[in-house]
């Protein structure tokens, strides 16, 4: 019936939405000497389905820089804190998005050797969060690919595999590893995210995380999913711990299935193992959803609070 819905446009995640994205960032030094920090700032992209209806609206001494290796904007706020001060920013904005379709089309594997290798290697290297040079996921995509002998066919395995075979529970703000997801009872968006990613990559099929927020009235509403780069250089959807929500009956109230997300999906950034070049130095952060502190001295003494809310927006 939801899905019948959808096709339908009755959902309202099916046609056009727009939404108040609104990030509030709190400082707090507890010492009685003066202290630095940087902190990076997530933000709502401009894509070919998700539109800034007007410029950032910015409380603080923010810049917006960008991160060149996964192409997406972030701001960034150099903090001054006095002793037992706080401070805080604000940045918000209107946001409007469409759904995202995508269609997966028969092909081989050896179809990616037209995609720049600069950008085939990125999105398909193993790191520790998406760890595909683990043994285990290396077994488990071998016995993938034995049935599922076509690049499209393993995707789709791979999906599969993800959606029934993952557990959803005890959601956190950070992101689960694919090694949590071969080890815990259940993990949540994050780790269904991460675990198809290192299965994807260990068979060489370009694919990134996608960090935002689901568009409902609700505080601090967040969310992941992933994107697969296709052979003709489109990005294919797919929400696995939702639709794994979805088919047992959880919760039905969302979009995001195999290549289709809705509009109420708000992306903040791309990839994981994200670099960052702060003050002078390199700084990698798991994933860049919810705002992130870099003391300029260790320990620190600054706390940092964020929160985010996206609410309903007349355009």
């Amino acid at each position: 019936m939801v899905r019948a819905m959808e096709a339908l446009r009755l959902k309202s995640w099916a046609r056009f939405r727009s939404y108040r994205y609104r990030a509030t960032i709190a400082l707090q030094n507890h010492s009685d000497t003066a202290q630095s920090c940087t902190v990076i700032i997530p933000i709502p992209q401009s894509t070919n389905r998700q539109a800034l209806l007007a410029e950032l609206q910015i409380s603080c001494d923010a810049t917006i820089e960008w991160q060149t290796e996964f192409g997406f904007r972030y701001a960034i706020w150099k903090a001054v804190m006095p002793p037992r001060q706080t401070q805080e920013c604000i940045i918000e904005c209107p946001v409007r998005i469409m759904p995202h379709h995508g269609i997966l089309a028969t092909f081989s594997f050896d179809a990616y050797q037209h995609i720049p290798q600069e950008i085939y290697k990125r999105y398909t290297q193993s790191n520790e969060v998406c760890d595909s040079d683990d043994p285990r996921i290396r077994a488990l995509a071998d016995s993938i690919a034995a049935k599922a002998t076509r690049a499209d066919e393993y995707i789709r395995a791979v999906y599969e595999h993800c959606v029934t075979s993952l557990s959803y529970g005890s959601p956190i703000r950070g992101l689960y590893t694919s090694h949590d997801a071969l080890e815990r009872d259940e993990v949540d968006c994050g780790g269904f995210c991460t675990f198809a990613l290192a299965l994807l990559h260990a068979r060489g099929i370009p694919s990134r995380l996608v960090s935002g927020f689901f568009g409902i009235a609700r505080h601090d509403p967040m969310h992941v999913w992933i994107e697969i780069l296709l052979p003709d250089g489109t990005w294919l959807p797919a929400d696995p711990s939702t639709d794994h929500l979805f088919r047992i009956g959880r919760d039905r109230t969302k979009s995001g299935r195999f290549g289709h997300i809705g509009s109420d999906h708000l992306a903040v950034s791309w990839g994981c193992d994200i670099p960052f070049q702060v003050a002078g130095g390199m700084h990698r952060a798991a994933f860049l959803q919810y705002s992130l502190i870099i003391p300029e001295v260790t320990p620190s003494t600054i706390n940092l609070a964020s929160t985010v809310e996206v609410l309903e927006h007349s355009s």
